[in-house]
């Protein structure tokens, strides 16, 4: 049963700030946000940074959801957000 939180309908994301620490692994794994050679060395993105997940006040905020490979048609499915969340506070709705 998923927890508490808003769904995205592009992605079916669901985001639990409750349990989120913001540890910001998820960032660092979501496809879309490698391909930015800053973010794919470990770092945080920049504020002007088109990117679909980042931390925002302590808390992970997906900021850009049709950039989600889960919300592109043709995309590989991915779910790495998912999986290496160590709170789980993201999952699948």
């Amino acid at each position: 049963m998923p927890g508490k939180g808003l769904k995205d309908p592009l992605t079916n994301l669901m985001i639990d700030e409750e349990k989120c620490i913001g540890c910001g692994i998820c960032v660092t794994v979501c496809p879309p946000n490698v391909t930015n050679d800053e973010i794919a060395a470990g770092k945080g993105p920049r504020l002007n940074d088109n990117v679909t997940l980042r931390i925002e006040d302590g808390k992970v905020k997906l900021v850009n959801p049709k950039s989600c490979n889960r919300a592109i048609p043709h995309a590989p499915f991915c779910s790495s957000c998912i999986e290496r969340c160590p709170t789980q506070a993201i999952e699948s709705a």
